[in-house]
């Protein structure tokens, strides 16, 4: 995605139309990772709502806050906690995320 085009003034004119069209419609606009590329912050400006996919047991907690501090332009930043391995009895999402914050 070309970074001007989402910042431009017919993009925002776009998405108000179709809000217009219909205020209950869900508009679902996939970006590159937030960290990979501009246009995730430039489309967190144009947004009501941000959904930031995580990856269990692989993203570090330094980089989650660097995409949340990124996406910062969007008042509603939600995680969506994505392939999780579910082990009984056991704490892998807590003591893991838990690590990085110590270092």
């Amino acid at each position: 995605m070309d970074t001007e085009l989402l910042a431009s003034a017919r993009t925002r004119a776009v998405i108000a139309r179709l809000l217009a069209a219909n205020p209950r419609r869900i508009i679902i606009i996939d970006s590159p990772p937030a960290l990979a590329a501009s246009a995730a912050s430039v489309l967190a400006m144009r947004v009501g709502q941000v959904m930031l996919v995580v990856r269990a047991d692989r993203t570090p907690e330094s980089e989650l806050r660097a995409a949340v501090n990124i996406l910062d332009g969007c008042e509603h930043i939600q995680l969506v906690l994505n392939a999780v391995a579910y082990v009984q009895g056991g704490a892998r999402f807590g003591s893991y995320y838990g690590q990085d914050s110590a270092q």
